[in-house]
Order: C-alpha cells, then structure tokens, then sequence
C-alpha cells in the first residue's frame, strides 16, 4: 500500500479535531479548537495526515516566531492501523515535511507520575517508541495545567541541547497560552 503524508487546511484540522482527536485523547488534554484555530491564523500552527486509502495517522504541530523548533502536540494513529509500524512509517515521513525546524520536540507524560501499573506501562511504551525512532530524551521537564511531561528531542537539520530546547518550549507554550495563562498554568525546569 501507498502512504502519503499531506499538509491540512484548517477546516481539514477542524474536522479531524472533532471527529478523532477529541476521541483519542483524554478531555483535559484536549485545548479547545478556539485555540488552535488563533494559532493556525498566525502560523504557529500546522498539521499533516498520512492516508493508505484512509486517514491513517495525524500530527499537530506548534511553533512560535522566530523559533527554530517544533512542538509535536498530538500524534495519533486511526484505531484500524495501530500496532502495524505506521505510527514510526508516519513520524519519518512527517520529519521528511518539517526538514525547515531544527527539530522536533516532544512531550510524554512523567513515568514517574503514573498512578497505577497501567499507566505507568502507558507512558513507558510511549517513551520507548519515541527512542526507537530517533528521538533523546532531554533533562527539560514542564508542568502544564498540572500535567508534568517529559520533553523529548527528535533532531532535524542538527541537535538542540538542552538550553535550546528549554528556551523553544518557552516560546511555543508563551505562544499556546499567552499573557498571564502562562505565568499561572506553564512552569519548565532542567533537572
């Protein structure tokens, strides 16, 4: 089968934000659609699909001005390919489209917060997929909203150190959750 990857417009954004992701995410990870559509319109916000035929996977991305790195805000794959290697086929193509960012940044939820065995299997098998398909992860962690999240590099063009990733993190959440939001609700340390 042919796999490929597609920029969307926002009213493709709006229809898999109400049709999948408010599925496969849980609600208080979810920001209203409000919110990405203000990005989208200062683009600071992108997102692509991988089809075979049907929408396989999507990615939504965040940026900032002026910032050579990219937040990887959701990544799914559709319930009927999962577990069949198109979540990795998808992150590579998807590297192939953002070739212009230094890298990629990526938040996983602590495994050290998990509150049960299953969550904690969860979030390790979340890591582990990230590592496998290139990314390091880095000593920055964020709290956002109450939720603590490991940050994650998946290099571009070169490496980001840590410093790097901690001062891109702090201009695409300034531009995700602006003014007081952010003092109030975004803490980012190195550990």
């Amino acid at each position: 089968m042919e796999y490929r990857i597609e920029r969307l417009a926002l009213p493709q954004i709006e229809e898999i934000y109400a049709r999948c992701l408010c599925r496969h995410f849980p609600p208080d990870e979810v920001k209203p659609l409000k919110n990405i559509q203000r990005m989208y319109r200062t683009d600071s916000y992108r997102a692509y699909a991988m089809y075979g035929g049907e929408l396989t996977a999507y990615a939504f991305l965040a940026t900032a001005p002026e910032c050579d790195l990219i937040l990887l805000d959701y990544f799914a794959v559709s319930e009927s390919c999962r577990g069949q290697g198109m979540g990795g086929l998808f992150l590579r193509k998807l590297q192939g489209e953002l070739s212009g960012f230094r890298g990629i940044l990526i938040e996983t939820e602590d495994v050290r917060r998990a509150k049960d065995p299953s969550e904690l299997s969860t979030r390790q098998r979340r890591d582990r997929f990230y590592e496998r398909n290139g990314a390091r992860r880095t000593r920055v962690r964020c709290t956002v909203y109450g939720v603590c999240y490991a940050v994650w590099n998946l290099p571009l063009s070169c490496a980001a150190d840590d410093a790097l990733c901690q001062r891109g993190m702090e201009r695409i959440y300034r531009t995700m959750i602006p003014g007081e939001k952010y003092d109030s609700y975004v803490t980012l340390e190195r550990i």
